[in-house]
């Protein structure tokens, strides 16, 4: 919103301009002299400049825009990178729990094995003690030997009870070992997935970005390329309204001359008022050509900065385009655009100091005057 906004102040400006420089000739060139044409030349140049200053201080906003924007995108990736290492790292803690969630199922499956091993000799201890009291009856004269044997196996089988119920105690708290560590894992998993979607949800977002920002450096270098190809054209009508202004200072030279050897001719001779009056006439065809070409020349010069304004706001553009593409951090198409305003600045600068020290070949043309002036008095010196 803020480019369309400058955009269309900067057609106003420019459209001001040309209006004001586009004015009949009439209303501009018949009472005016050529103070009021510098001073105009002058007050336009300051317009310019104001135009300038007030674009670059936009592309100076732009630009720190845009350095901000990059500054979040790398933060954003680096908050990418953070997810992905936090994803791994949980994916590892997750493997690690669940190795130990193994482990506590194999301890807890030798307790059980033990366990039934130590109720396997239980039983068979128990067995033996009911073959041993079947056997009382049989075997009177052992029935010492056959009740201190199942005191013993009875204590035996007592003692593989208490050892299986802490073996079985021991294999429950390992099972709720590893049933909490498969808990922890399977969080420790839905963590990592979530953070592995976030990181792929950044990475989509920057590449999106990165083509965006490719797509907006294909046209700022179109809108470079037509930017110097309007400067250009600006430089040839720059030369051209210099051409037709160097002519009209010519001309008025001329003019000035004429009107000094009518001036001579009418204080010598009152005969010659015949020849004073042509010489009179003939300056006024020269006034006529001169204030004619003159007219050319800012018409020209009108022309030329309205090609130097759409150069500008080509240029402009260019800077709109590459202030966009800077989102992923390309930093070599900003130095270009700066580099071109950098160049426009400078052939501003030298149209300035061309419009305030034009190179007019005024010694020549003061020594044709007097040359001119010599042979004139020596002409009539002989008559």
């Amino acid at each position: 919103m803020d480019s369309k906004i400058l955009c269309v102040s900067l057609l106003l400006a420019v459209f001001c301009l040309w209006y004001t420089e586009a004015s009949p000739l009439e209303e501009k060139y018949d009472e005016k002299s050529e103070a009021d044409d510098y001073q105009s030349e002058d007050s336009s140049a300051a317009i310019h400049d104001q135009t300038t200053k007030i674009a670059t201080n936009a592309v100076k906003t732009y630009a720190n825009k845009a350095k901000a924007t990059e500054s979040k995108a790398k933060l954003y990736h680096q908050y990418s990178k953070d997810r992905a290492y936090y994803s791994r790292e949980y994916e590892k803690m997750g493997e690690e729990y669940m190795k130990k969630s193994k482990e506590y199922e194999q301890l807890y499956i030798a307790e059980a094995a033990r366990i039934s091993l130590h109720e396997n000799k239980q039983k068979e201890w128990d067995t033996k003690g009911r073959e041993a009291n079947v056997g009382i009856r049989e075997y009177e004269t052992k029935s010492q030997q056959a009740s201190s044997k199942k005191n013993e196996l009875l204590e035996e089988s007592i003692i593989a009870a208490v050892q299986a119920a802490i073996h079985e105690t021991q294999a429950t708290g390992y099972l709720l070992k590893s049933e909490a560590a498969n808990g922890i894992a399977r969080n420790m998993l839905q963590i990592a997935e979530s953070i592995r979607d976030e990181a792929s949800n950044h990475y989509q977002i920057g590449k999106e970005e990165l083509n965006r920002a490719t797509a907006q450096k294909v046209k700022a270098q179109q809108q470079a390329e037509d930017s110097q190809r309007h400067h250009a054209a600006a430089r040839a009508y720059q030369q051209d309204s210099l051409r037709s202004r160097m002519a009209s200072r010519a001309n008025n030279m001329q003019y000035m001359q004429n009107s000094l050897l009518a001036e001579r001719a009418h204080s010598l001779s009152t005969e010659n008022t015949l020849e004073s009056e042509l010489y009179g006439k003939e300056a006024d065809e020269l006034a006529k050509m001169s204030e004619e070409s003159a007219a050319i020349s800012k018409i020209c010069s009108g022309e030329e900065r309205s090609y130097r304004n759409m150069a500008k706001q080509s240029e402009v553009k260019a800077y709109e385009y590459s202030v966009s593409k800077n989102m992923m951090g390309a930093d070599m198409t900003d130095t270009a655009a700066m580099a071109n305003g950098d160049e426009a600045k400078q052939g501003d600068d030298e149209e300035q100091q061309m419009y305030r020290s034009p190179n007019i070949p005024a010694e020549d043309s003061t020594k044709n005057l007097s040359y001119n002036l010599k042979d004139s008095t020596e002409g009539e010196g002989m008559s």
